[in-house]
């Protein structure tokens, strides 16, 4: 079997565990995006003075709507799952060794079963989002242009690698420490603002705003929300992508050493 299959192949098989926790996703992955939209919404129209006020820092309220219906969304999709994390588990259990035992790298076949989760996860989060967005938002389809949509989606592509790595790389300090499920909760927390999901960056003030335009968590929520939504313009995509790249090779070397390094610590025992 190619490579490629045995990879196809382990896809397939995380597609299957993934089908067997879809009451999971369900309540975990698509009621968060609904009950966080809403919330969101309250929250803004508050700010907005509950329609006496047409606009905030420039944008309208129509467009920060839009902005924070996508930016839930895409931090509901890009967001970690159960595989990443159950890497520091089999770290501490010595299960890895099944791993290094096979014909098999564990950084791609960890990727593999992530996407198969992510498959699940995705018609559960986008269904559940396009159902609160028709009831609180009718008019949002008619906002958001397909060229625009189409333009985000390489980025919540990269939202997903970049978001991986980053957990990956968490479980991987369990080669050095007996409990890492912690970072895993405050990087989660973290994210919410980090983000862009609760305040769009572009508002922050004009220090915060430079340093976050060169940190990985924008692909997040940010970068893909904030182009459909049209407070990111086109033309600077292009600088976006390219960091983008960037942030994904240095993530990828990053995990690659914190795995070359753990391995000669690592010890897996019995039959």
């Amino acid at each position: 079997m190619s490579c490629l299959g045995v990879y196809a192949s382990i896809a397939r098989v995380g597609l299957s565990a993934a089908l067997m926790y879809r009451t999971n996703f369900l309540f975990t992955a698509g009621l968060t995006v609904v009950v966080g939209v809403t919330v969101q919404l309250f929250l803004w129209l508050a700010v907005y003075g509950w329609g006496q006020q047409t606009a905030f820092a420039g944008v309208p309220f129509a467009q920060m709507a839009l902005y924070v219906a996508c930016a839930t969304l895409s931090l509901g999709i890009t967001r970690g799952g159960r595989v990443e994390r159950m890497v520091a588990e089999e770290i501490r259990t010595g299960e890895l060794i099944r791993y290094l035992l096979k014909p098999i790298t564990h950084g791609p076949a960890t990727l593999a079963l992530a996407l198969s989760e992510r498959v699940v996860t995705f018609p559960i989060v986008l269904g559940l989002a396009l159902v609160a967005a028709w009831i609180a938002l009718p008019w949002l389809p008619a906002q958001a242009g397909v060229e625009r949509v189409v333009a985000a989606a390489p980025f919540l592509a990269v939202g997903i690698v970049l978001n991986f790595l980053m957990g990956l790389g968490i479980s991987y300090l369990a080669f050095w420490m007996d409990e890492v499920w912690t970072l895993h909760v405050v990087k989660d927390i973290s994210l919410w603002f980090l983000s862009g999901q609760l305040v769009p960056l572009s508002l922050l003030p004009h220090g915060l705003q430079m340093v976050s335009e060169w940190l990985p968590f924008q692909y997040l929520a940010y970068v893909p929300a904030g182009i459909i939504a049209g407070l990111i313009p086109v033309e600077k995509l292009p600088v976006f992508a390219l960091r983008a790249i960037a942030w994904c090779l240095l993530l990828t070397a990053g995990v690659a050493v914190l795995w070359r390094f753990g391995l000669r610590r690592f010890g897996g025992y019995g039959g």
